[in-house]
């Protein structure tokens, strides 16, 4: 580690972040803006929540054929209700295409945008890695 990464943020920067974080919280439509962020993530969480848990036992019944476990492997008790919904939405697609790319012309996964896969496969190709990097 280089000297200048050990060193602690100039006084100066520290008022910089200070003023613009200030004008940040005073700023309506900044506010009005993260607010709005804020609850639709939330929303989204509920609804997710909320199917998972109304779907019950068809959840364990399609995991297995339509979820890749190592990535939407069960988290356990709370972390299970909250997370996996998340992860199976469509997390298993994107990836998938990524990996495999599209199937045939009637694929199911033609519904998915291909930014995305496009995006992570290139990362994980600039990394270094291969599929399992995705």
């Amino acid at each position: 580690m280089t000297q200048e990464a050990t060193q602690p943020v100039p006084p100066s920067m520290r008022r910089r972040l200070a003023g613009a974080t200030a004008r940040l919280r005073a700023d309506e439509s900044f506010r009005a803006a993260w607010r709005a962020f804020a609850w639709t993530r939330i929303a989204i969480l509920a609804v997710a929540i909320y199917a998972a848990l109304a779907a019950g036992g068809a959840v364990e019944r399609n995991a297995g054929g339509y979820d890749l476990p190592a990535i939407t492997a069960p988290l356990g008790g709370f972390g299970d209700v909250v997370a996996t919904p998340l992860a199976r939405w469509d997390a298993v697609w994107y990836l998938s295409i990524a990996v495999d790319g599209y199937d045939g012309a009637d694929s199911p996964r033609h519904a998915f945008f291909p930014l995305y896969p496009v995006v992570a496969r290139g990362v994980a190709m600039l990394g270094g890695g291969g599929a399992a990097a995705v």
